[in-house]
C-alpha cells in the first residue's frame, strides 16, 4: 500500500534543492524560483478535492493508477523545459497527478487494510509520505552532482514510473461504492468541516513550521544554516514514527480518535507557545519544535478514518476535503509568519498567532461527534 507514496510524496521537495541549479541555468530570480511550489500545490488543491466521487464510485487503484501517469509525465517535462513558462506548466501537471495519488492512496490504504489494523496502516501510509519527503531532500542534490538537475529529474521521474507500472500489475484492485454521494455530502457534514481544521493543525501547521524551522534557528540562536537546516527537518521526520503510533494506539484502544485530537492539539499548543517564549536556549528551542512536531503528527489516522466514518456515503470526497485544507494552509501559513518577522522583527508574533488558530479549533471539536 506505501508503494502508492513514492512518486507523490517525492515531488513535494523534489525541486527544492535543485533550485540554485534550475535557477543558474533558467536564468531565474528567487521570486520565480518559488513560484514552482505554487505551481505544483495549485494542481494537487485542484485534482484532489474533485476526485472523491470517481475513488468512491470506481475504487481507489482505478483513480491512482492514471493519476500516477500524469505525474511522471509531469517529473518528464521538467528534466525537458527551455524557460520559466514551461517548468511552471510542468510542476502544475505533476500537482495534478499529485492530488489524485494522495486522495486515491488514502481511499485504497483504508480499504484495503486489514480489520482492525486501519488506523495503523493510514499512519503507515502518512509516515512514508514524510519520509520520502525528507530523504527527497537529500537525494536529489546527491543526484544532481554527476547528473545535473535535469538528469537527476529524468532519472527520478522514470524511476516514479517503475513504481507505478509495478503498483498497476501487482497491487489487488479495490471495491467502489454502488452509490456514492459525491464531495457535496463531504461539504454538507459538519464532522468532515472540524476534521479539516484539525488536519490544518497537523500537516498544515507541520509544514508552516518546516518552512521557517531554519530561519528561525538561524535569525534567533545563531545557527548556521546547513545545522539549522538538519535540526529544523526534525518537525517533519519525527512524523515517520508519530503518525503510524497515533494510528497503533487507536487500533488498539489505548485512546479513543476524538481525545487523541484535542491531546495533540494542546501539545502543539504549548510548543508553539514555548517557542513564542524563548526559554532554555538553543535547546529549548530544538525541543519546542519536536512538541509542535508531535502534536502536528499523532492524530494523522484518527483524523482521515474520522473522515471517512463521518460521510459514509462518500467517505474518499470527505477524506479529500481534509487533505485538501491541510494543503490549503500550506499556501497561507509561510507568507502570515514571514510577515510578522518582517513587522516584528521576532518569530515570537507568528507563533503565538498559530497557537490562536490551534486554541479556536480545539474549542471547535467540542461539536465533534467520533465513535473512535
Amino acid at each position: 500500500m506505501c508503494l502508492s507514496v513514492v512518486g507523490p510524496a517525492s515531488n513535494y521537495t523534489n525541486h527544492g534543492p535543485l533550485i540554485p541549479l534550475i535557477s543558474a541555468d533558467l536564468g531565474l530570480t528567487a521570486a520565480q524560483a518559488g513560484l514552482m511550489s505554487t505551481a505544483f500545490f495549485t494542481g494537487l488543491l485542484l485534482t484532489a478535492l474533485v476526485v472523491g466521487y470517481q475513488i468512491d464510485r470506481d475504487g481507489g487503484k482505478r483513480v491512482l493508477v492514471p493519476s500516477f501517469a500524469v505525474l511522471v509525465a509531469g517529473n518528464l517535462l521538467v528534466a525537458f523545459v527551455p524557460n520559466l513558462g514551461l517548468l511552471l506548466l510542468a510542476k502544475f501537471i505533476a500537482g495534478l497527478g499529485a492530488g489524485g495519488c494522495f486522495t486515491a492512496g488514502l481511499s485504497y490504504t483504508r480499504v484495503m487494510a486489514p480489520p482492525g489494523r486501519r488506523f495503523l496502516a493510514q499512519g503507515l501510509f502518512g509516515g512514508t509520505y514524510l519520509a520520502v519527503s525528507g530523504s527527497t531532500v537529500y537525494l536529489m542534490p546527491a543526484l544532481a552532482a554527476p547528473l545535473g538537475w535535469r538528469g537527476a529529474l529524468l532519472l527520478t521521474g522514470l524511476a516514479i514510473g517503475a513504481l507505478g507500472v509495478v503498483y498497476a500489475v501487482l497491487a489487488p484492485g479495490d471495491p467502489g461504492i454502488p452509490t456514492p454521494g459525491g464531495i457535496f455530502y463531504a461539504l454538507r457534514s459538519r464532522d468532515a468541516w472540524i476534521l479539516s481544521f484539525v488536519h490544518m493543525c497537523g500537516f498544515g501547521l507541520a509544514m508552516v513550521m518546516a518552512t521557517w524551522a531554519a530561519v528561525f534557528l538561524v535569525h534567533d540562536r545563531g545557527l548556521p544554516l546547513q545545522e539549522a537546516s538538519l535540526l529544523g527537518s526534525l518537525v517533519l521526520l519525527g512524523g515517520v514514527a508519530w503518525r503510524p503510533l497515533g494510528g497503533a494506539l487507536v487500533d488498539r484502544r489505548v485512546i479513543g480518535s476524538l481525545r487523541l485530537m484535542r491531546l495533540s492539539l494542546v501539545v502543539a499548543i504549548g510548543g508553539l507557545i514555548w517557542l513564542a517564549l524563548g526559554w532554555a536556549g538553543l535547546a529549548g528551542a530544538v525541543l519546542g519544535l519536536l512538541v509542535v512536531g508531535l502534536g502536528t503528527s499523532l492524530p494523522y489516522a484518527a483524523v482521515f478514518n474520522g473522515a471517512a466514518l463521518s460521510v459514509p456515503e462518500s467517505p474518499a470526497s470527505a477524506q479529500a476535503l481534509v487533505g485538501w485544507a491541510g494543503a490549503f494552509l500550506v499556501l497561507l501559513g509561510p507568507p502570515i509568519v514571514g510577515a510578522l518577522l518582517e513587522t516584528t522583527g521576532s518569530f515570537a508574533a507568528g507563533y503565538l498567532v498559530l497557537a490562536a488558530f490551534v486554541v479556536a479549533t480545539l474549542v471547535g471539536t467540542r461539536w465533534l461527534r467520533l465513535e473512535r
